[in-house]
């Protein structure tokens, strides 16, 4: 029966209590009572079976109810425990409310009191099982909360007015604010979505009449700055009602701007395609065309549909076919990138003379695809050598630095050559090609000293260069572009100078935005050291002050919170101020730093065993201080979490070190998260000294990983760890 009520009553009147059961259970049909004549009696019973209440009268041998109930308290904290007795008074209710007794009924004669202990019982034990419910549920939500608030999502519930009424811990650093300071703001995405769209889907939302709104939008958020979020909502509905609206957003501001770079690439690759008076092609590894420019179908006649069926042998005068053949599967085999001389044959059967360049074609993950390259008609070959040479050049210089643009200065008459796509980049008329004093006035006035000599040092020495400089558009944006030069000599005389320019004013913006960031973050290291120190030291001399004064345990909790304030502030500025960096390596002895590291983080609580050898040639490469922090860190934390007798044990790996113990260990679940800041189990514990060793080892180029120890502890495994040969 999912509402049975068991019930141990005690009294040491055996009739009475048979005489009791069968009224109570004749009262109520859920309850079902145990008896028992002696509190001792009673006790094992209850450690033996599942009770719900516990009836006992007070007037006992050997041990009185009182004294039962303290007994009953100590194991069982939360049982409903009733003191039925025929002894009555003030001092007798005194005393078992003090013990904690949940109801306190006087003994009566008749049979009606069996049906008031009856309702007694049934109350408390309802009460009890709510509240056992209600403490489930809290856990619940506070696990839920933990959860929402470790989403690497932003997540927020919004009121019927649009504004943000709970945020998650991810929304609030996105905003780089607390949950508190954002909280009861209006939103900018509801108040975009609601001035961007048709009708008020929002309110929509409100009303029942859609079930999620979905999208993406790109914008200004206040205090966050231009971004671009992928988003979904849906309607909160609690007991039927809808009490608001739940927000789960994804920023996708960097996949914007790779898609851009991309699109970007894509449009420069097409641009190339489409200027160059050369074919470009790219063949399978079976031989037949995959991708090709506009020009190839011109020159030979074929149409779109008739290229994609003509294989690569059929390009070329049956005479050709075994030179082109082989040069195909040259490339294919060995990587390489082969010309041949050859002529192409078009659909007509006219031979053209042509030289062909192809080289291997690889996808993103550098899996061969086939053959790409390009051909030139050799009729003329004089200055369309010249040309080749150029475009060949150019599409390297862009292939290296992912470059939006490329560029040609003419050494003779000092013109300079620019490819289409970088004039559309700069904003210039791209009728004609400028000379090298009108393309250098276009740059930022304080940078075009640095152009004019990384150009006159190429031309005058032969000296390549890769410098940072702005342009000015002539609608006066600024743009930050990398501009990069190569010189070809011949005899000792420059005889060319081409390059290539990439755009990378996001870039730099970027270095701005994480400038700030950094001075923000000294900032608060600042405000940690003086304006929390100060006041913590003040409390510290109180406490010593108070000590003179009176002899109380209270004050050594005190100094122990004081002792875990200063323990936070520490690592909290360590975080903030060390970050990834470490100093110099040198050779440390990794079993003297384990010993001095153990002394210093436990004060002698617990037992280190060290399986390291003594040999003194044995030194790891490593920051002394910082092994030192770890160290003392992962001590620290085996002890806060095991018990006074904790055993830690340090042993060699091949490639590195362990550190082990005999406490609880860490579940499974829980291993990922235990280097994050903040996150710890432990009552005395910071929540940052995991996350400071995961800093330290990351700033060695070490690995770390935690998993069991072979007693049931936590085991943390650094490896890539290097022996000293100095």
């Amino acid at each position: 029966m999912m509402n049975a009520i068991r019930v141990l009553h005690v009294d040491d009147e055996p009739d009475f209590v048979e005489m009791a059961a069968t009224f109570l259970e004749r009262e109520e049909h859920r309850i079902t009572v145990e008896t028992a004549t002696r509190p001792v009696d009673g006790l094992e019973h209850l450690r033996a079976d599942s009770i719900d209440c516990v009836v006992s009268d007070h007037d006992m041998p050997g041990e009185n109810g009182i004294e039962f109930l303290e007994s009953v308290r100590e194991e069982f904290p939360d049982l409903p425990f009733i003191l039925f007795t025929g002894k009555g008074s003030e001092e007798i209710a005194s005393k078992a409310i003090s013990a904690g007794v949940t109801d306190y009924i006087q003994k009566s004669g008749g049979t009606d009191q069996y049906a008031l202990l009856a309702n007694r019982i049934t109350n408390a034990v309802e009460f009890a099982r709510s509240q056992d419910v209600l403490a489930a549920r809290n856990r619940e939500l506070r696990s839920y909360e933990r959860m929402i608030n470790s989403m690497r999502e932003a997540a927020c519930i919004y009121d019927a007015s649009g504004r943000l009424k709970i945020v998650n811990e991810y929304l609030a650093d996105w905003y780089d604010t607390t949950r508190e300071e954002l909280e009861g703001n209006e939103s900018t995405l509801i108040a975009h979505i609601r001035e961007t769209t048709g009708g008020d889907p929002y309110q929509a939302l409100l009303d029942g009449d859609r079930v999620e709104i979905r999208g993406e939008v790109e914008t200004e958020f206040p205090g966050r700055g231009h971004a671009a979020i992928e988003y979904r909502l849906t309607p909160l509905t609690v007991d039927g009602t809808i009490e608001g609206v739940v927000g789960v957003a994804r920023d996708i501001t960097e996949r914007k701007e790779r898609e851009k770079e991309l699109q970007d690439e894509q449009q420069f690759v097409q641009s190339i395609f489409r200027s160059l008076p050369d074919p470009l092609y790219a063949f399978d590894t079976d031989g037949y065309p995959i991708r090709w420019s506009d020009r190839l179908e011109t020159i030979t006649g074929y149409s779109h549909e008739e290229m994609r069926e003509t294989h690569v042998t059929e390009f070329v005068p049956d005479s050709e076919v075994e030179t082109v053949s082989q040069a195909f599967q040259t490339i294919l085999s060995d990587g390489c990138r082969v010309t041949v001389d050859s002529a192409l044959e078009t659909k007509d059967g006219d031979r053209i003379p042509y030289e062909f360049t192809g080289g291997p074609l690889t996808d993103g993950d550098g899996t061969l695809r086939g053959v790409a390259g390009v051909g030139r008609d050799t009729t003329q070959r004089g200055e369309r050598e010249r040309e080749l040479e150029r475009t060949r050049d150019l599409l390297a210089q862009t292939e290296r630095i992912a470059a939006v643009g490329g560029w040609e200065l003419d050494t003779d008459t000092m013109d300079v050559f620019w490819t289409d796509n970088l004039f559309e980049l700069l904003g210039i008329d791209g009728d004609e090609e400028p000379s090298l004093s009108a393309a250098l006035d276009f740059y930022h006035e304080a940078d075009r000293p640095v152009v004019e000599k990384a150009i006159d040092d190429a031309l005058d020495e032969g000296e390549p260069f890769d410098i940072e400089v702005r342009f000015q558009r002539p609608d006066g944006e600024i743009r930050w572009l990398r501009v990069k030069g190569e010189p070809t000599t011949s005899g000792g005389d420059v005889v060319t100078l081409r390059g290539a320019i990439q755009d990378i004013t996001a870039r730099k913006h970027d270095e701005q935005t994480l400038k700030r960031q950094n001075d923000r973050l000294n900032r608060f290291a600042s405000v940690v050291s003086h304006d929390l120190r100060n006041p913590l030291n003040v409390a510290s001399g109180q406490l010593e002050f108070a000590r003179e004064e009176t002899d109380s345990d209270r004050l050594d909790a005190v100094a122990h919170a004081h002792d875990r304030m200063e323990r936070i502030i520490d690592d909290v500025l360590w975080l903030a101020r060390e970050g990834q960096d470490i100093g110099s390596t040198e050779p440390v002895a990794l079993r003297e730093v384990v010993a001095s590291a153990w002394k210093i983080a436990t004060h002698e609580r617990g037992t280190l065993e060290i399986d390291i050898p003594t040999d003194p040639s044995r030194p790891i490469e490593a920051d002394d201080d910082r092994l030192h922090q770890l160290l003392e860190n992962l001590f620290r934390n085996a002890v806060e979490h095991g018990t006074a007798d904790v055993t830690v044990t340090v042993g060699e790996l091949d490639t590195g070190f362990y550190v082990a113990d005999d406490g609880p260990g860490i579940p499974e679940s829980n291993r990922d998260a235990v280097f994050d800041d903040g996150y710890s189990t432990a009552e005395e514990g910071t929540g940052f000294g995991l996350a400071i060793v995961k800093q330290i080892v990351d700033a060695h180029g070490w690995t770390i990983r935690v998993t069991e120890s072979d007693h049931g502890g936590a085991r943390f495994e650094i490896r890539g760890v290097s022996r000293s040969d100095r």
